[in-house]
């Protein structure tokens, strides 16, 4: 089932140079659309409307979070 959430992504200093939003568009089949986002030296964040497959969705946010960035669920707006 095709489901939309909107998230916060906080990236640590040290994965800023990763590509983990193109990872969940890629490897999880996922659509973003990026509504605000902020980078600083000690972290970056992205406040991310995500859309696909329910189950694609929490895979995604689940390895996103393994990855080390903080993921943060947030109310549609």
């Amino acid at each position: 089932m095709r489901a939309r959430r909107r998230v916060k992504l906080v990236y640590p200093a040290a994965l800023q140079d990763q590509p983990i939003l193109y990872r969940l568009i890629k490897d999880f089949d996922l659509a973003t659309n990026i509504r605000r986002a902020s980078v600083g030296a000690e972290e970056a964040w992205l406040i991310v409307d995500i859309e696909g497959e329910n189950d694609a969705i929490q895979q995604a946010l689940e390895w996103a979070s393994g990855q080390g960035v903080d993921v943060q669920a947030l109310p549609e707006a």
